[in-house]
Order: C-alpha cells, then structure tokens, then sequence
C-alpha cells in the first residue's frame, strides 16, 4: 500500500432546504463494544485502567414515507460524531467514521470510551461525496420540535454493560442550513483510519498464551496522541490520519513493555486482521543478552544496543501474519551481530521461532556465537529436516569431537513454525525444548572442558556458520531470537516463546 494520508482537511458545504424535511429514528445497532478508554493527549498522561462499557446507537425511520431504518438506498459513506464528557472536554470532535453495508442497511464501526457520563453533541451522516445528508438538531433550533431529543443527548456509560441511545435524524435539504442550530452544517472534516491489535500474555495454569488487557500509548512526531486501556480483546483503535511514523507502545504490569514504530502504510495493514503482540514477564529480562524481536529491523532490543547488519535477508510476515516482523533468510544471506558474547559462559540459555525450507544440507546453523576463528568455541545452534541441535567448543581444536560437546533431537521443524530453546548448564546438563516442551535426545562431542568465549576477532551471526573450513547458510524463517546468561526453568521456557 503506498498512498499516505494527509494531516490536512477540507470543507464540504451543504445547504438544507425547510421543505421535505424527513425524520428518521435512527437505530444505529453498531454494538459499539468499547474496547479501550481514551485519555488526554499528554506526554505526562497517567496509564488509565478504568474499565469500559458498551455504547449503542439506535436509529429508525419513522415518517410515513419512509419509515424504518437507514437503507442501503440512502447512498451514505460515513458519520461524523462530537461527544464530550462531563468535565467538558471534547473526546470526540467530528470524528468521520466510516458506515458498514450489513442486511440492506448500515452499521458504525466500534468506538472507544471510558466508563462515565457524556453528552453526545454532533451527529451528521455524509453521502459519499462528504455532503451532509441527515443531521440530529440541536435544542432550540428551529427543526429541534421534529425529535424527542435534540442535541445535546445525555448519557452513561457503565462498565461491562451495554448503553442504548436512540438518535433521531432529520433528512437534510437544499435550502435548509440555518434550521438545525449549527452554526453552519460545513464541516473540516478530519481524516481519520483504524487498526486492530490484539495482546496475548502467558498463563501458567493453562499453558497457554491468552487474550489480554493491557495499556496503549501511541505518539507521532513525539506527541502522545492517545493513552488507552485495551481489553483482553481484539481493539480496533481510531487516529488521525496524519503524515509522520507513528510509535506504539503497549504495557502491563508484570511484563516487560513492547514498543515500536510503524509507517503510516504500513500500520493501515492492519485494517481487517489485527496486529498481535506478545507481552513477556518483566522476570525473563533477568540475565537476557540479547532480544532480536525482528520488529520491523535487527535491532536488540535487550537494553544492550547489539544491534545487528543485514545482509540478504528480507523482512517478512511472523508467524502470526504481523507485517515486517521475522526475517527470511534465502541460503545464501546472514545478520552480523559483532563481538558481543566474548565473556559468555554455561549456564546459558537460547531461544527462536524458526521455519526451516532446505530439506538437503545437514546443517542450517540458526545461530553462532563465536565465527570466524578455526576452532570450536563459543555455541551454535544448528537444524536440519530430522533434528536440531545446540553445541559448544572448548577452544582447544576443531575437526574432532574431543574439542566440542552438544546434544540433538531428533525433531522435524521442516514447512512449520517452530519454537526452539537449549539451556546449556554443564557438558552433561543439556536441555532442548521443542514448543516449550523437553524433549529426549542424545550427546555429541566428547570434551568435560567449560566452553571458551572469549576470541576478540569472532562474531555472532544468526543464519550462517564456518565449521571446518566450511561455510554452512540457512533457508527459511528466523524470528524472536533471544539470549540469557543464565538457565531458564522448565516453566520459564514456554512462558519465553
């Protein structure tokens, strides 16, 4: 998708005639399920946890000529809506929502509020061309007597319960722009778009990655533009549509905050299917080394800037279709890391997503932490289509396996996403995890010496490895690359994937 949305805006004039004014009740059944609480646009804006409720519109027809709801036949494209709140503050200031065809006749997206009492103060529906075709009047205005209710509407929104408000509308005509108590039923209307995200956290007592609640925050060009609480839903969150990257970051307490920035085109993706982000223990940052999360780059992400250099290999889809989030790595392409885990001993602990294509080389190295050198030192992690496995040298020699020591299993990643995680403790306390589950295998290498790290003038690389004067490439899919210089627990591993 290419084109940017404009921070602009532009005026339609619509000019209402006092004839053939035609009321409609107006059932609008948009189930507005809140899905988040909207806060102030402050950098300083304190994370809000207060819960939310569920907003109905209702809208029918009810004049002789047409009664009924709004239909298909009435060619609208959108809704602009105002709605304050008791202090006030406009939450909503003509926010242009978008009208969904549904059973011959309309629905309105979702929208977001907190829990409390408002004022619904503008509703105007917009034909395709952004010309006013229905409007609610306001009190005191001169079509005001045509509806039970003008503007200002009143109401509540209770938390987990659902808040009907029935909206009356009255058909604009051409000569008719002073009679429903706008100062002028012209509007700069803002552009406007959503997206969907989702957030998923661990649970212990199913073992299972569940739905979760958790805090939004997005900024562009550095100003916070909301602050909102997600449920433990998928949200569809509303923004400006506005030039500029736009910067998320979502939190909860206990686990480590995920933040990152997404191009305007790239997070309208996001549209129909959402955005799913896994929020981990702020426990599993202990110890961590290194975290390439691959969100959108090869940046580490642990607080320690190793941050890594691409060569040939290409953002991607996840393994849950996030957009830019893993790398695929074509056999013949690598990420440079640096010299970054020289002092790295056992206990150590590594862990990745990965997807393997070859089905020909024995090894398709995931990970090395010490190349360059000929010898065994450092770790490696290495799959084929019947294994995968982690190993260590001792530093002392290479082509011979009294220098190294590693275990294997035997367990087929090839076509699928897989999660894979080796603690290495001690030469004979090696563990290997497939989707957060031990499983059995068998030792390889014959050295009881602690593995040797420290080789100024060796790199770590994700996605190839030099053993033995040869060089080794992986093909297939890489994501979520993690390091600790300690050991994981058994029920720390599948909390970590």
């Amino acid at each position: 998708m290419s084109a940017r949305g404009s921070s602009g805006s532009y005026k339609k004039k619509t000019y209402l005639s006092p004839t053939n004014v035609t009321i409609m009740k107006t059932l609008l059944m948009s189930l507005l399920c809140i899905v988040c609480l909207l806060t102030s646009c402050t950098d300083d804006a304190p994370i809000s946890n207060k819960p939310e409720g569920t907003l109905n519109f209702i809208v029918e027809k009810t004049n002789s000529a047409e009664s009924g709801r709004l239909l298909s036949s009435d060619s609208l494209k959108s809704v602009l809506i105002s709605i304050r709140d008791e202090k006030g503050v406009l939450v909503y200031d003509r926010l242009q929502i978008d009208l969904i065809s549904f059973g011959g006749g309309y629905k309105i997206e979702p929208l977001a509020l907190k829990a409390g009492n408002y004022q619904l103060i503008e509703f105007v529906a917009l034909n395709k061309d952004g010309v006013a075709t229905y409007a609610v009047p306001k009190e005191g205005s001169t079509l005001a007597h045509l509806v039970a209710d003008p503007l200002p509407i009143n109401f509540k929104i209770a938390a987990n319960a659902i808040t009907e408000v029935n909206v009356e509308v009255v058909k604009v005509e051409e000569d008719n722009k002073d009679l429903f108590g706008y100062t002028v039923l012209s509007f700069n209307i803002v552009k406007t778009f959503s997206f969907n995200i989702a957030v998923f956290t661990y649970n212990k007592l199913s073992q299972t990655f569940e739905l979760s609640n958790a805090n939004l925050i997005v900024k562009n060009g550095g100003s916070t533009i909301i602050n909102q609480y997600l449920q433990n839903v998928t949200n569809k969150i509303y923004l400006k549509d506005q030039s500029g990257n736009y910067t998320l970051n979502v939190a909860k307490q206990g686990y480590a905050a995920h933040q990152r920035q997404f191009p305007l085109d790239e997070l309208k993706q996001y549209a129909n299917s959402p955005m799913v982000i896994t929020l981990y223990p702020t426990s599993l940052t202990e110890g961590l080394e290194v975290y390439y999360p691959f969100s959108g780059n090869a940046n580490d992400e642990s607080g320690n800037q190793h941050h890594g250099t691409v060569y040939g290999a290409t953002l991607v889809q996840d393994r849950n279709n996030n957009i830019n989030s893993s790398y695929y790595f074509n056999g013949n392409s690598r990420i440079d890391l640096g010299n970054i885990l020289d002092n790295l001993q056992y206990p150590f602990t590594f862990s990745s997503w990965v997807k393997l294509e070859d089905s020909n080389n024995i090894y398709n190295p995931v990970f090395t932490s010490q190349d360059n050198a000929p010898l065994y030192n450092g770790f490696d992690v290495n799959t084929n289509v019947s294994g995968v496995g982690i190993g260590y040298g001792d530093g002392y020699g290479e082509n011979n396996p009294a220098y190294r020591r590693g275990k294997t299993v035997n367990s087929s990643i090839y076509g699928v996403w897989t999660h894979i995680c080796g603690v290495v403790s001690g030469p004979n306390n090696i563990k290997l995890y497939i989707n957060g589950k031990e499983v059995p295998g068998y030792y390889q290498g014959e050295t009881q010496l602690p593995m040797a790290s420290n080789f100024p003038n060796d790199i770590a690389r994700i996605g190839q490895m030099t053993s033995n004067g040869v060089t080794y490439n992986f093909k297939g899919f890489i994501d979520e690359v993690k390091v600790w210089s300690r050991a994981l627990s058994a029920d720390e591993v599948p909390a970590s994937m």
